[in-house]
C-alpha cells in the first residue's frame, strides 16, 4: 500500500496552496467558517500562462483550496472527489483577487460547495466541487466513525466503519 493509503489523509504545513512551509507553495492563508471559505492572493508573475494572465491550473488550485477549506470548516477531513470550473475572464497577475466559497448542499457523505473567484469587482472564474466526509485518522478507530478506503490513483473509494488498520470487509 501507499503511504496516502496507510496514512490516512493527514493535513501538514506543506499543502502546495496553504502550506506555510513549501518554498515552492502558493502559501495562501484561508480563513473559513460555517461552511465558508474566502482567500485574498496578488498572483506574481512567475504563475502566468499568457503575458500578465494567471495559469488556468493555478486558477483552478485557487478554487479547489477555497471550497475544501468552506469543507473543512464544517466537516475536517474531506478531499476533493470532483470539480468542475468555467474560466469566464482572464485573471491577472500582480492584482489582487479574492476567491469565496460555500458548501450548498450535503448528500450523505458528500458536500457540494461552490466558489467564485473575484478580481476587479467582476466574477472571472466559478467552479463547483463534491467533497467526500472522511473521518481524522485519528479518530477512525472507534465504532461508528467512518474510515476511507481505496485507491487514490483508479479514484475507487470505500467508506466503513471498520477500525483503524482494520482490513476492509469484501463488498457486498
Amino acid at each position: 500500500m501507499s503511504e496516502p493509503e496507510t496514512q490516512g489523509f493527514q493535513r501538514d504545513d506543506f499543502c502546495f496552496a496553504c502550506g506555510q512551509q513549501n518554498g515552492n507553495g502558493l502559501r495562501l492563508q484561508p480563513t473559513a467558517s460555517e461552511g465558508r471559505a474566502v482567500v485574498h492572493w496578488t498572483p506574481p508573475p512567475h504563475y502566468q500562462g499568457y503575458a500578465g494572465v494567471l495559469h488556468g491550473g493555478v486558477i483552478a488550485t485557487l478554487l479547489d483550496e477555497a471550497m475544501a477549506h468552506a469543507a473543512l470548516s464544517l466537516v475536517g477531513g474531506a478531499p476533493t472527489a470532483e470539480l468542475s470550473l468555467q474560466f469566464l475572464k482572464p485573471v491577472m497577475t500582480g492584482r489582487e483577487l479574492e476567491v469565496r466559497a460555500e458548501v450548498r448542499e450535503r448528500k450523505r457523505r458528500i458536500l457540494v460547495v461552490g466558489a467564485e473567484l473575484i478580481q476587479d469587482g467582476e466574477v472571472r472564474a466559478r467552479g463547483e466541487g463534491k467533497f467526500l466526509v472522511v473521518a481524522p485518522r485519528a479518530r477512525s478507530s472507534g465504532p461508528g466513525l467512518l474510515e476511507l478506503h481505496g485507491h487514490p490513483r483508479n479514484g475507487t473509494f470505500r467508506l466503513s466503519t471498520e477500525g483503524c488498520g482494520t482490513p476492509p470487509s469484501p463488498p457486498q
